[in-house]
């Protein structure tokens, strides 16, 4: 049983350690430069103004850089939570106190990415006639996480 137990933890820490390698090096290569990230997703968008897209770059900006915050936090977390599996002796409160706190960071991101949406409607709206702004928006951040996960 514990063997069992220790080779999970092996093959997921293993494709942690891998992810969070691929996730440094990418966000190595964008990190701080939210900007230009920015200016590429509205650049092209006639359906913004040149407020709208001032006030969009500097809310990604704001919440690339806060989000990029957490998920290093919950990177680390997880990497505690492994290695503590992988410890003979480990302690299941010890195991409850980190899961609590990946759940507690995760929500902080939840919540930022919420708020930032929020922000996004204010200063674009919504509803049938905004379709391609979202559209833009939508298809922008799937090309990221696609880029981020390596998913082609």
């Amino acid at each position: 049983m514990f063997m069992r137990l220790f080779m999970a933890a092996v093959v997921l820490i293993s494709f942690g350690c891998s992810h969070h390698d691929k996730m440094k090096q990418h966000h190595q290569t964008h990190s701080g430069q939210p900007s230009a990230i920015t200016a590429d997703a509205f650049a092209n968008s006639k359906d913004l103004t040149t407020q709208q897209k001032s006030e969009l770059k500097a809310i990604y900006g704001r919440t690339f850089s806060q989000s990029r915050a957490y998920r290093a936090e919950l990177a680390d977390k997880k990497s505690q939570l492994f290695e503590t599996l992988s410890s003979r002796d480990y302690k299941s409160k010890d195991i409850s106190k980190l899961k609590t706190e990946i759940i507690e960071i995760d929500q902080k991101r939840l919540n930022l990415m919420f708020a930032a949406l929020a922000e996004v409607q204010g200063i674009v709206g919504y509803g049938k006639d905004k379709e391609n702004i979202y559209k833009q928006l939508r298809d922008y951040d799937m090309s990221q996480t696609n880029a981020d996960y390596n998913i082609r």
